[in-house]
């Protein structure tokens, strides 16, 4: 994700480079190698804007099992913060080592087992 953000930038800066020295010697822009640097650079841009709205596209998950605890941080052994029970649910803040970090209502917010959440 990061690679492609530099490569994007990188393969900006070649094509208006390159189109900018070819409009000063007053020449056309879209040759081959023209071309072939817009496509690149509108293809790594796709990718980019893909990845950016990937990351930052809220996810929510549901609670599925019976009953669980959320808690403080990603242990069983963290301080149980509240409750939350089936079916209830939540905004889905980061995802790490089998814990889903979740947003509850009025700013509750804690970790929950992956294997106690689906994301939907």
């Amino acid at each position: 994700s990061e690679a492609i953000k530099y490569c994007a930038v990188l393969f900006s800066f070649i094509f208006f480079v390159h189109a900018g020295v070819r409009t000063l010697r007053g020449k056309r822009i879209f040759t081959t190698p023209g071309t072939i640097l817009f496509a690149v650079w509108l293809f790594l841009g796709a990718s980019a804007l893909h990845c950016f709205y990937y990351a930052s596209a809220q996810k929510y998950a549901v609670i599925t099992a019976s009953e669980t605890s959320v808690r403080s941080g990603i242990s069983p052994g963290a301080t149980e913060l509240f409750l939350l029970h089936a079916g209830t649910r939540v905004r889905v803040e980061e995802i790490r080592e089998g814990y889903i970090k979740i947003f509850f209502s009025q700013g509750k917010m804690g970790w929950v087992s992956a294997e106690d959440a689906g994301i939907i």
